[in-house]
């Protein structure tokens, strides 16, 4: 059984690896050259083949996070920090170890001997995308990409539990560049692996990749029944894009789409996150790009993947923006995730945050859901989501101001992740590695 082709970590060559090597202690993944295809790629590290047979989620590899940068500060013009509702001015933010040492008023703490000097500038926590099916079939740009857009933490719900670990190794020791990568979806690939890969909080920070489940949050997939039966912390993408042909869903809505008071009533009493995933219901997402941004959005994604695909589901976008309005006055909770690649894998989060402006949600609501209620969604607010000493260094660097235009959420300058300053523009370049990026 050579199971399905993935990308090696280091994105030069595509690799088939055996999903069973019991019986089989002798087999090697067969590697591909990819030159012939896609031109020169970078030399690839051989792999050795695994002392004792393997179960399925294993890969018999060694892997070390990447190492943290030393310390510096950035002294920014304006903070959001993810908890309250205004800027916060005038600060220096000093990161060691990939983690906030302090966070400061200007020049109230002895400065490090680098200082990255960005006082025309805004500060925010990364965002947060929990709901995502990533592709291998983007290769090393999907990675980039995420990043280009500040998504610094993704929630992978596909059902490939592998795949995901075999990419957040990949993006966490540097070989590839990209986000922090959380599983979270129960199916029978998944549910393989979680008995052959560690479960729970180790290496959470630094290595940024774990199967969420054993009572941690878990999205509970598409069904209305199944996000009820999760328990208090779970999550759920109840009536997005894909569920609203899924069972069970047709119990929760009316013939014209909106939601009943009671389905309304058990979501917010149930302590689930409703994530509604506007704009993969939204036929005109891409109306609401800045003009600055369709050159970049053209360079990174192919010609025969934009101008993007037009949805025609009506006024099903609003009907979704409504509940989770209602969710809200409920007393419930909501998250922000794309269903990428419904909509574009990075960009299609800011679509969705563009898509809750519009339909009446305070804008600093809207960035506190993008970030630390992403961390709180996935049981992670002691280490993400916010601007404050002690939490892991993931921050977005923008000019402009996203309190008053929530799309000024999209002029990013750089990206931080893990305490690592990448500047946004190479992130349009292929091949860039995190090492390479401070």
């Amino acid at each position: 059984d050579p199971g399905r082709p993935v990308w090696a970590e280091d994105g030069s060559a595509v690799l088939l690896v055996s999903t069973s090597l019991s019986g089989a202690s002798d087999a090697v993944p067969q590697r591909f050259d990819l030159q012939a295809a896609y031109g020169p790629t970078p030399a690839a590290t051989p792999r050795s083949r695994p002392s004792s047979p393997q179960q399925p989620g294993e890969s018999g590899l060694s892997w070390s996070p990447q190492p943290a940068p030393g310390r510096y500060a950035i002294q920014i013009g304006r903070v959001f920090d993810g908890v309250g509702t205004q800027y916060r001015h005038h600060l220096d933010v000093h990161i060691e170890g990939g983690r906030i040492m302090a966070v400061v008023g200007r020049g109230l703490a002895p400065l490090p001997e680098k200082v990255i000097e960005a006082s025309d500038l805004t500060l925010l926590p990364g965002f947060v995308d929990l709901h995502t099916h990533p592709t291998e079939l983007a290769g090393e740009r999907l990675g980039r990409t995420w990043l280009f857009y500040g998504v610094t933490t993704i929630q992978d719900v596909g059902p490939d539990a592998a795949d995901a670990i075999a990419r957040g190794q990949a993006w966490a020791a540097g070989q590839r560049i990209g986000p922090r990568v959380f599983h979270g979806e129960l199916g029978p690939a998944a549910s393989a692996a979680a008995g052959a890969v560690a479960v729970g909080r180790t290496g959470i920070g630094l290595a940024g990749i774990d199967l969420l489940a054993n009572g941690q949050p878990f999205p509970g997939g598409n069904s209305f029944a199944r996000l009820l039966g999760n328990g208090p912390a779970s999550l759920g993408h109840t009536a997005g894009s894909t569920s609203a042909y899924a069972p069970g869903f047709k119990a929760t809505v009316s013939p014209l789409g909106r939601a009943y008071q009671d389905v309304v009533s058990l979501l917010a009493r149930s302590g689930q996150v409703f994530i509604p995933t506007l704009a993969a219901l939204s036929e005109d997402w891409h109306s609401r790009l800045p003009a600055h941004e369709i050159q970049a959005y053209q360079t990174l994604y192919g010609s025969l993947e934009h101008p993007p695909l037009a949805r025609d589901l009506g006024d099903a976008a609003q009907s979704m923006s409504a509940l989770a309005t209602a969710v809200l006055g409920a007393g419930g909770r909501i998250g922000l995730g794309s269903d990428a690649p419904a909509v574009p894998f990075g960009l299609g989060l800011h679509a969705e945050m563009a898509l809750l402006s519009e339909f009446g949600m305070p804008n600093d609501q809207i960035l506190r859901t993008a970030t630390s209620g992403g961390a709180l969604a996935l049981g992670l607010d002691a280490e993400l989501g916010a601007i404050e000493a002690g939490k892991l260094a993931d921050f977005v660097v923008v000019r402009g101001d996203p309190l008053l235009r929530i799309t000024d959420s999209l002029s990013i300058v750089a990206v931080v992740k893990n305490g690592h300053w990448i500047d946004r523009a190479a992130l349009l370049r292929p091949g860039i590695g995190s090492a390479r990026a401070d």
